[in-house]
């Protein structure tokens, strides 16, 4: 079991704002946290978070709100099955504004 952070600068094409995100651990067990640190004024609002499997269908979704372009959250996802999967954050708008995978393994 190996805690391996994920670090990615990411490039919006509307604003081509950059923002730091991590998703850690990505190999999990039981829970996984996501952090961005974006102080873009124009990504604040509601968000859409959001766990697919490898095969594209949407196991998980709910609602967040950014304040202040930080976006802190941890998932549980100790009912997900062994294997890989793609974390998604979107936009009220629609624009996709970061994913990163991770794999959940048994303890």
């Amino acid at each position: 079991y190996y805690i391996v952070p994920s670090v990615y600068k990411s490039e919006m094409p509307a604003e081509k704002a950059t923002y730091d995100s991590i998703l850690y651990p990505t190999v999990a067990n039981d829970q996984i946290h996501y952090f961005s640190n974006n102080h873009q004024e124009y990504w604040n609002g509601n968000v859409k978070l959001e766990i697919y499997d490898m095969m594209g269908r949407a196991l998980r979704a709910e609602s967040l709100e950014i304040s202040n372009g930080i976006i802190e959250q941890t998932l549980d996802v100790k009912e997900l099955i062994d294997g890989s999967y793609k974390f998604v954050l979107t936009h009220k708008n629609g624009n996709v504004l970061d994913t990163k995978p991770f794999i959940k393994i048994k303890e």
